[in-house]
């Protein structure tokens, strides 16, 4: 742990606490309130108890040296390693507004950036970029290390102790420059990730529990080796017939997000399939909700006894919905195919359990989802896997309708 904080510190240069607040403090308001959650009751008793306390205890001297406050960010996620749970983080509240003091810069695809105070802090990497991206430039998908894009940012994403960091090599915002540090990962499991990262549009930095590499993509930040799409779902919702005989696809869209229409079409499903095989694509749901998901799992269940089911999933299925695929998971008749979802199900809104508090100095905000899902706890952090991985490189609807064909012979 401690040769992975000095790395980051060595990189790190930003606004510093006076001498009133400090990242002690910071600190001790972040232990108070992990020790309220559900997680933490849970999971940290008797024994493990002990052991959290003594690394707070260490990340509290580690704090004492500590003036500016990315540093003392980088330590405050180090609070929250222990616990299980992805819905939770500490991210740098703007509440000065500080993101937002010059005039606002609209740079292409419709995304906003602020050219404000916070760019004059952006941490910079001492590092050759320049041969570090001719290192980095032919490294195939599969690799973590690479070079990535995503919002008119390219950065290189390379190794470095026990840590994967990303920087700027090229920008077309006013915001951000080149040798900017943007990101900076630590594994927690295979292909899974804690981040602590940078918000693109005003520069502000936040520490996430989750963060998932696949397919060469980085899931939740977006960052990706290609342009390629062919994992991400459909927007809207419907039932529609494949060319292919007695196949339909039922597509659950985001970008309803589950309104009374929506949900209407999947509790009548039932009335809608006259085949006897069935897509369901639930691709890039994040969240899902009860009201959608019971009816079709009943449906699920139903439909199931006679046909075939198949559920087409990404690593952006998370909440409810992946709750839903880690309940078919293994019944009969029932097929998930895709990539593995996000591993992010353990834990649950609920706006009566739920934990978003200001800490001691002003800077940060931590924020936990509180309500537990017990049965899930296996797949927090490592998601469910598919029964058919299917490839990056190919519309995955076609390699579905493949699938089912050979299912037949």
């Amino acid at each position: 742990m401690k040769k992975h904080l000095t790395f980051l510190f060595l990189l790190l240069s930003y606004f510093s606490y006076s001498q009133s607040c400090t990242c002690e403090a910071e600190l001790d308001a972040l232990y108070a309130n992990v020790r309220t959650l559900t997680s933490y009751k849970t999971q940290l008793g008797g024994k493990k108890y002990e052991e959290y306390k003594r690394t707070y205890e260490f990340l509290r001297k580690e704090a004492e040296k500590q003036k500016g406050v990315l540093p003392c960010l980088v330590i405050l996620s180090k609070l929250l390693y222990p616990i299980i749970n992805g819905n939770m983080g500490v991210y740098q509240k703007d509440f000065k507004n500080l993101g937002k003091m010059e005039q606002e810069v609209i740079t292409g695809k419709n995304a906003h950036f602020y050219d404000g105070e916070y760019k004059k802090y952006n941490p910079v990497v001492n590092v050759n970029l320049d041969s570090l991206v001719e290192v980095l430039k032919d490294k195939p998908e599969f690799d973590i290390e690479g070079i990535y894009e995503h919002n008119l940012l390219k950065a290189a994403v390379y190794r470095s102790n026990d840590s994967i960091v990303g920087v700027i090599i090229e920008s077309g915002h006013a915001n951000w420059e080149k040798g900017n540090l943007f990101f900076v990962l630590h594994e927690q499991s295979p292909n899974n990730y804690f981040i602590l990262t940078a918000l693109d549009f005003n520069n502000t930095y936040e520490f996430r529990k989750h963060e998932r590499f696949s397919n060469g993509r980085l899931v939740f930040s977006r960052w990706s080796k290609s342009d390629k799409n062919y994992y991400y779902g459909q927007q809207g919702y419907g039932m529609r017939v494949e060319e292919a005989e007695n196949i339909q696809s039922l597509i659950i869209g985001v970008a309803k997000k589950y309104d009374e229409e929506t949900v209407a079409f999947v509790t009548e499903i039932n009335k809608t399939v006259t085949t006897p095989d069935i897509i369901i694509d639930i691709r890039n749901d994040r969240y899902g909700r009860d009201n959608l998901y019971n009816p079709l799992a009943r449906f699920v269940k139903k439909y199931s006894k006679k046909n075939r089911v198949y559920i087409m999933v990404n690593a952006e299925v998370m909440n409810v919905a992946e709750r839903f695929v880690a309940d078919i998971k293994g019944k009969e008749n029932v097929y998930i195919l895709g990539e593995a979802t996000s591993g992010v199900l353990a834990y649950g809104y609920n706006k009566d359990m739920s934990v978003k508090s200001q800490l001691a100095c002003g800077n940060f905000e931590f924020y936990a989802d509180n309500k537990e899902y017990s049965g899930y706890l296996n797949y927090e952090g490592v998601g469910v896997q598919p029964d058919y991985i299917l490839s990056p490189y190919t519309d995955w609807i076609e390699q579905t309708i493949t699938i089912i064909k050979n299912n037949h012979e």
